[in-house]
Formats: structure tokens, sequence, C-alpha cells
């Protein structure tokens, strides 16, 4: 598996925990990027949170560092890692990023435009009708959220 993109949002303590995967919108993030860099919207990457990524990363690294495992880990390995009552995560909500809705929308629903009337002429027809699939399937979901006063992000995942 690849990387992709998931959408989270945040309203008061209440954290969606499930989403479809965005892989289009992760594969093509430089060229969305520069698009819109074009339209001055902010960058798509602006959105992006890679706590999962660098958990799981790190938790490879603390393996490799360790010749010898100590009680705390062999605890771990039993029981597995605390999970956070919030998120169901071995980290929790403070330890994520989150965005302002409004701009989420703004970019999003610019960047849907922009592939709509041609841009990104490079894609084939799959890939941006897939992209504008991604694109409204977000923009619903922030839309519901923005009425509830929510916040989100797009996290990195693998």
């Amino acid at each position: 598996m690849g990387m992709t993109l998931w959408l989270h949002t945040l309203e008061e303590r209440k954290y969606s925990r499930d989403s479809d995967d965005y892989s289009l919108l992760h594969r093509y993030s430089d060229e969305l990027d520069e698009a819109c860099t074009q339209i001055g919207v902010p960058m798509l990457s602006s959105f992006f949170d890679s706590t999962d990524l660098e958990y799981n990363y790190a938790d490879e690294d603390d393996e490799d560092e360790h010749d010898e495992p100590d009680l705390d880990d062999a605890r771990e390995r039993e029981v597995g890692p605390a999970l956070d009552p919030e998120t169901g995560l071995a980290y929790g909500i403070e330890d994520m990023e989150w965005f302002a809705i409004a701009d989420g929308l703004k970019t999003l629903s610019m960047l849907r435009t922009q592939l709509e009337s041609g841009g990104l002429p490079q894609l084939t027809p799959d890939h941006r009708s897939g992209l504008i699939e991604e694109l409204n399937s977000c923009i619903g979901i922030l839309e519901k959220s923005a009425r509830r006063g929510g916040k989100f992000h797009l996290a990195i995942v693998e």
C-alpha cells in the first residue's frame, strides 16, 4: 500500500476517525500545490497532518535502536500501547495539527474549479475525474462540519 490522505474533522472534542482514501489528492499534491500558488489560495499540503506517519515511523526507529527489549517493551507487546480515549489511537487530539475549515473549503473549491475548467492538462481523463470526485467528497464533509464549528486536517497515512 502506498501513501494516501484521510480527511479527519474535529468538532469540539469529537474526532472523526473514519475516512475514505484520497490517494489521488496525495499523488498529485505537488501539482495541486502549484495550481494553488497560481490561483492565490493556501496550498493543499498546508493542510496535511503527518502525526500518524511520524508515530508509525518512530515505532520502527525505536525497534531498530533497542538490542535487548526492556520490561516496558515486553509489556507493550503483550497488551499493546495505551490508547487515547478520545481518538482510539496511541496519540491524542492535541498531538495533531488542525486547520480552519473555511480555509480548506476555499482551497478545495478553487482546485475543483481549476480541474473542471481544464487546469492541470497533463492529467488523464480518469485521474481528472477521480480528483474531482475526491475534492467533491472532501468539500461535502467539510461543509457539514463547518456548520458545527469544526476543524479539519488531511492526515498522511501509509
